[in-house]
């Protein structure tokens, strides 16, 4: 079976900021209470009919024990990961 990926993310609200917003994901689709820390990188992605801004940020785990709600599998990987798996 054919496989994609899937970051956490969310749309950010208005009033929320993206930090907010992530944190909120983290805990509404796996489970767990994060400390969002130092933004690291964004960038945009082109799908057939909108653009997807990735707004990347150094994230610290607190609490709570991973709930796959919206995904089969989670798999940790490092700043490099993309790459190898091209």
């Amino acid at each position: 079976m054919l496989y994609k990926l899937e970051f956490t993310c969310g749309k950010v609200k208005e009033g929320e900021t993206p930090e907010h917003a992530l944190a909120k994901e983290l805990m509404e689709e796996l489970g767990l209470h994060t400390k969002i820390g130092e933004h690291f990188h964004t960038t945009t992605h082109s799908c057939l009919s909108f653009d997807i801004c990735l707004i990347c940020y150094h994230c610290g785990y607190l609490s709570g024990e991973f709930l796959l709600t919206d995904h089969d599998r989670v798999e940790w990987g490092d700043l490099q990961w993309k790459s190898r798996r091209s």
